[in-house]
């Protein structure tokens, strides 16, 4: 069976994956799973994972990571890949391919491709978009204040509905990290003894909570993502417990590990040796790292860390404030990535 996960929230898309994993794992999954990247991807190569019979399992699954999205609208794909759709239908039952698009920033549409517009025309097709939810409502709660109350009653808390909405204001509608959050909340609650959390408990925790939106703050302005940068910014600057200079050391770093990874990335080296080698070992900020680095040209990251240093040597020669220099780095990286993408 074919299943095509893609939308713009990562951690819905997420969910989807580790679902399907839950149900088709018989104990063997592990050792009959295969992930493949969608760069430099051939047709051939993907016949042959789809087609290869499990070993000792009843299922085998192959996850290819943004096909879709690293073909784009070129001309001749489907003519390239007219033997993979054609054989597409003949793929053992015993096999499950996901075809997994992360959201990246002015990505095309997913829907608009001529290889997803074909492929969803085959029978025995299971697609889901993932679309970021709603922190607003006309009436009644909001789309992400229902998955709130959702995610948390998953989790034995029985929170408050000013709970919910000052978790919405310091979280944003980052999933990943309100549900990191809700796992703070539950483990704070068992040692309380108490399930129910309330706004003073919100409140109790909210440095944590401002650490998880420094992170995103520092992936918007990398990711050029202007609006939700300067609202991030602004919350996390007003609260008065994160310096503009704290922020422009996060982007550095970030922007020097992204260089580091191209480097390893035209090199051939494998995903688990990269974070190794840069020191990200963890699975979710390694594969951001990676993704983000594919997402940007190798000189303009180049240039953003000259500006970065540019910024800087202003900053301390006191020719502009801290926060000046963090919002013309935010307009500086987001300009590139409209220039980029036009």
């Amino acid at each position: 069976m074919l299943h095509i996960f893609y939308g713009t929230d990562e951690f819905q898309t997420s969910q989807e994956l580790s679902s399907l994993k839950k149900k088709l794992d018989d104990g063997m999954l592990d050792s009959n799973t295969t992930v493949l990247q969608g760069r430099r991807l051939t047709a051939e190569v993907l016949i042959q994972n789809i087609m290869a019979v499990p070993f000792l399992s009843n299922n085998r699954l192959v996850i290819v990571e943004d096909l879709i999205a690293t073909l784009g609208s070129r001309k001749g794909i489907l003519e390239n890949w007219r033997p993979f759709l054609e054989l597409l239908p003949t793929m053992p039952p015993s096999n499950h391919l996901v075809l997994i698009e992360q959201p990246t920033q002015n990505q095309e549409n997913t829907s608009r491709s001529s290889l997803f517009k074909e492929i969803s025309q085959l029978n025995d097709v299971h697609i889901i978009e993932s679309k970021e939810l709603k922190n607003w409502s006309f009436q009644g709660q909001s789309e992400l204040g229902t998955w709130i109350q959702a995610r948390a009653k998953e989790k034995n808390i029985d929170i408050s509905d000013d709970a919910i909405t000052s978790i919405i204001g310091l979280m944003g509608t980052n999933l990943r990290s309100i549900d990191n959050e809700l796992e703070k909340l539950k483990t704070f609650a068992t040692a309380k003894n108490n399930n129910s959390i309330s706004l003073e408990d919100i409140a109790l925790l909210t440095p944590m909570s401002k650490d998880e939106n420094l992170f995103t703050l520092v992936d918007s302005i990398v990711e050029g993502n202007i609006s939700k940068s300067f609202k991030l910014m602004n919350n996390i600057l007003n609260s008065g417990k994160v310096a503009p200079s704290r922020v422009m050391s996060l982007i550095s770093r970030q922007i020097r590990l992204m260089i580091r990874t191209a480097e390893l990335l035209e090199q051939g080296t494998q995903k688990k040796m990269i974070g190794e080698i840069i020191g990200v070992r963890s699975d979710y900020p390694l594969n951001k790292i990676i993704k983000q680095t594919q997402n940007n040209d190798q000189k303009n990251s180049i240039s953003n860390l000259k500006y970065l240093e540019l910024t800087d040597s202003y900053i301390k020669q006191g020719k502009m404030t801290e926060q000046l220099g963090l919002e013309l780095i935010i307009c500086n990286f987001a300009a590139k990535t409209v220039q980029k993408n036009s």
